[in-house]
């Protein structure tokens, strides 16, 4: 697609920007997490395979002046769906409401003439690094992977926009402690737990996929494309850029199927936190007691595995609708809730 530009105001200019190489250089301008070298290669890949775009909002210093990097003052990823225009990446450096506005203005424009029914975000490709939503005021403020933090004008300003609340998501976390497995000695001789690493992920890769298609459908999941993000989740995780053993796995033992899955994902900013990422666990087998069968063995792992003996935690996001999961984790993980991050929609 060809590169398309327009003056929006009397010094700022605003360029739709389709080349992935110059699209990563402008992206830290829209997060506020950093962008860390080892994350560049996954970033790269994850862009290249939504296919994004991006908005570029630049100033112009005086009459006589170029445009150049050193004048970029915000920005919106773009990449789409069918008819849902996803946006993420959405800042602007000094947080000025005209400036929100004629970055958001820009959004709605593209959703028109490209024929969109519907916008959504932000969600903020990919997601295991720089998540998704605007931060609701209150929420702690500590950098943490997958965490953004945003001023509240942003949530302010788009629902002045008429954007609506599509989904709520609660970060919680809590101390891992050691539990007991006495309680699941009948799900022992049933189940079996196991990590898995860079050396097991191809032989399991299938498994993840599988459970993954048949247990999260498309109209249930944060991030599009489902498939393909569980593909950029295994190349992050299994990069060899942090200890083994990021995933696990639950077999039946007396078929020997997969039946369940998911990941812990490390925080490169705080090594005491070990986000609980991505469980997935096959429609027939659950209400079974599993989930706490699975937290038990999960969590008796890193807590064998933290040589420094110094206390850690585990931290993980659920939508404020997921009630059984909400009481799971407040009774049976002690878990406190930390932040909450608004996902918006718009329908044109």
């Amino acid at each position: 697609m060809e590169k398309l530009s327009y003056l929006c105001d009397f010094l700022k200019k605003i360029i739709i920007e389709d080349s992935i190489h110059q699209i990563v250089k402008f992206l830290q301008l829209g997060i506020s997490i950093p962008i860390l070298p080892q994350f560049r290669s996954v970033i790269k890949f994850t862009l290249e395979k939504y296919n994004s775009k991006a908005i570029i909002l630049y100033k112009k210093h005086n009459k006589e002046s170029l445009f150049d990097f050193e004048s970029i003052i915000g920005m919106s990823l773009l990449y789409s769906e069918e008819s849902t225009l996803f946006f993420g990446f959405f800042r602007v450096y000094d947080h000025s409401k005209h400036n929100i506005q004629l970055l958001l203005g820009t959004i709605l424009d593209y959703a028109k003439k490209n024929s969109f029914i519907t916008i959504r975000g932000p969600i903020n490709i990919p997601t295991i690094l720089f998540g998704f939503g605007f931060m609701v005021e209150g929420s702690k403020t500590e950098l943490s992977i997958a965490r953004p933090i945003d001023p509240p004008i942003y949530l302010e300003i788009f629902k002045k926009n008429r954007f609506i609340e599509k989904e709520i998501i609660d970060t919680y976390i809590s101390e891992i402690k050691k539990l007991e497995m006495d309680n699941f000695n009948e799900l022992q001789q049933e189940f079996e737990f196991i990590m898995i690493g860079s050396k097991e992920i191809g032989q399991y890769k299938d498994d993840f996929i599988r459970l993954h298609n048949e247990n999260m459908p498309e109209n249930s999941q944060i991030t599009p494309k489902t498939l393909l993000n569980a593909e950029i989740i295994i190349k992050y995780l299994f990069s060899g850029n942090f200890l083994d053993n990021m995933g696990w796995i639950t077999i039946h033992s007396p078929t020997k199927i997969v039946i369940a899955c998911g990941f812990v994902a490390p925080n490169p900013f705080n090594p005491q936190i070990i986000s609980f990422e991505h469980i997935v666990i096959d429609k027939k087998y659950r209400r079974k007691g599993l989930l706490p069968f699975i937290w038990t063995q999960l969590m008796t792992t890193l807590l064998k595995r933290n040589k420094e003996k110094m206390p850690i935690y585990t931290s993980g996001f659920c939508n404020i609708d997921n009630q059984e999961i909400i009481n799971f984790i407040i009774n049976y993980c002690a878990a406190s809730r930390e932040r909450r991050h608004i996902i918006l929609e718009f329908e044109l």
